[in-house]
């Protein structure tokens, strides 16, 4: 057991990233900037730090609660591995939000998806403005049949690289911090990210069964429902199934279609000196979607992440 631990993330720039890729074309066809950073601040200018409750899922996904302007409240996934902010399609056509392009999406299924491309939208979380143009309205329903429970939107790293972002599992409550006035003193460890095709990664220790550790770059997302996946050209390159012989076939439903995995599990993976034991990792075979990238190794989720007290910096 792992005890009370914190895990100490402290990333080097501000960029956007894409678990979510999103591209929009205005009407004359001409393909535009994905969405934008936007901007967020404190709507108090004497607030340096803001407690958010959380709810959590079994898999360690993030919801908090947001309003869009006056909107009823709606609940939003905390996504380090989003490129951008989204809402749901069915928030844009409930709050009648203006559009004025079309654009196309792609997560974890092999296939892009048209949307619509909502011109501003105004993000307001407990103390918190963020100000967005370009946002995607992504059709969720396939997301929510597996969450068993409504998605209005996705909070991307276009909003968490403009804080420190304090994630605490076991309290079920995220710290907004002032990255200005933002220390840490404390046990904990630190690691240096890398960047992957505009994604943050970390450099883990994977152990298959009867081979050597090896060590490759993982994305880190805390939208994903897992302890660590593996993306298809690695699984292939390396021949991981083969060290893997008892598994389980598993398909599911996401952004851009159906995914199909092999789960089963591995002897370890360790970042650093901090290591799970067997755990379950998942095995991609797509063809196309976010779970083929040739960036990372793969990626390790919220499963992981909810043993430690995660701070993103």
């Amino acid at each position: 057991m792992f005890g009370k631990r914190i895990l100490e993330v402290f990333l080097i720039a501000l960029v956007v990233l894409g678990a979510v890729a999103f591209a929009s074309r205005g009407p004359a066809g001409s393909t535009q900037a994905p969405g934008n950073a936007g901007h967020a601040r404190f709507t108090s200018t004497s607030q340096h730090d803001i407690q958010i409750p959380i709810e959590l899922t079994a898999g360690g996904h993030i919801f908090v609660q947001a309003k869009i302007d006056a909107s009823r409240t709606l609940w939003f996934i905390l996504d380090s591995g989003g490129m951008n902010t989204t809402i749901s399609a069915g928030v844009q056509k409930e709050l009648s939000l203006r559009s004025s392009a079309v654009g196309s999406v792609t997560g974890s299924g092999e296939y892009s998806e048209q949307v619509k491309v909502v011109d501003h939208i105004n993000i307001e979380l407990s103390g918190i403005e963020f100000a967005l143009n370009n946002v995607a309205a992504i059709p969720l329903e396939s997301l929510e049949a597996s969450f068993g429970r409504r998605i209005d939107g996705i909070l991307g790293y276009d909003f968490i690289s403009q804080f420190v972002v304090e994630i605490d599992y076991a309290q079920s409550l995220v710290t907004i911090h002032d990255p200005k006035t933002f220390r840490y003193a404390g046990p904990g460890k630190e690691f240096p990210i890398q960047w992957a095709a505009g994604q943050p990664g970390v450099v883990v220790s994977v152990t298959l069964p009867g081979r050597q550790p090896s060590t490759a770059l993982f994305h880190l997302d805390t939208g994903a429902g897992t302890t660590i996946e593996f993306y298809s050209p690695y699984v292939a390159a390396e021949k991981l199934l083969d060290a893997v012989t008892r598994r389980v076939r598993v398909s599911g439903s996401g952004v851009g279609g159906d995914s199909a995995f092999y789960y089963g599990r591995i002897a370890s993976m360790s970042i650093g000196d901090l290591t799970v034991a067997n755990p379950t990792a998942g095995f991609s075979d797509a063809r196309g979607g976010s779970m083929s990238s040739t960036a990372a190794a793969g990626l390790i989720g919220g499963k992981f992440f909810r043993r430690f007290k995660l701070i993103i910096d």
